[in-house]
């Protein structure tokens, strides 16, 4: 597995099969390693907008996926970074190479705001003193309205008001616009249907996302948070 990362950061990186980088014709790999430095620069604003700091870190991966229901624009997952867990957010190329910054924002939006669903999970458990905390993700099914927004923090607790009135939910007609490269790229990455589940036992979460979720928890008192319409 080949790894690069993006010139703005070392929290946005590219993971692609050697063989896959080697044949890549190099128009495409400029593009590749082009969109890398636009999602590190679109993941900068986010978080100069948000309520916290930093945002989470951002996998590309060098494939396609796409299931019997359409494409899957992106997922949450625990990623390996300088040596720990950490939940971020994992996409394709298709997302990662779409040039229409605002959809690519949308959806690095809604899959920060799942990582801030398991952020507080985590927080919650450690704060009843658990031990062993542990957190299961089961391959939710993002084409569903309401099983993908229960798993999403209120935005209004976490992003800026822009990206609380923008962020992408599964049925948004702008993500149509990540799909208009496929015929062009799909001979060049794998294409395969992402399995989606993960369980972690541990994970590292930065100092002031921790205590944000914290002083959250503490406000909401045990209340259910907002749901995401």
């Amino acid at each position: 597995m080949k790894i690069i990362n993006s010139k703005g950061t070392p929290e946005v990186w590219l993971s692609i099969g050697i063989l896959t980088w080697s044949r890549l014709p190099a128009h495409l790999k400029t593009d590749l390693l082009g969109a890398l430095d636009r999602i590190a620069q679109i993941r900068e604003h986010v978080a100069r907008c948000a309520k916290v700091q930093p945002m989470p870190p951002v996998e590309v991966v060098g494939q396609i996926w796409v299931t019997d229901n359409g494409i899957i624009d992106g997922t949450t997952t625990p990623l390996r970074f300088q040596k720990m867990v950490v939940f971020g957010a994992r996409v394709p190329v298709l997302t990662a190479m779409c040039t229409e910054e605002t959809v690519v924002r949308k959806v690095l939006v809604h899959e920060f705001l799942h990582c801030f669903y398991y952020t507080v999970k985590i927080t919650e458990a450690v704060s009843r003193g658990d031990r062993k905390v542990g957190e299961t993700g089961t391959g939710h099914n993002a084409f569903d309205a309401s099983d993908d927004a229960s798993r999403l923090e209120n935005p209004a607790d976490w992003v800026g008001d822009d990206d609380v009135h923008s962020f992408a939910l599964h049925n948004d007609a702008a993500l149509d616009m990540i799909s208009h490269r496929y015929d062009e790229l799909k001979p060049h990455f794998p294409a395969l249907v992402p399995d989606l589940r993960f369980r972690v036992e541990k994970c590292s979460v930065a100092e002031s996302t921790s205590d944000h979720a914290k002083a959250l928890i503490r406000r909401r008192g045990g209340v259910e948070r907002s749901p995401v319409q």
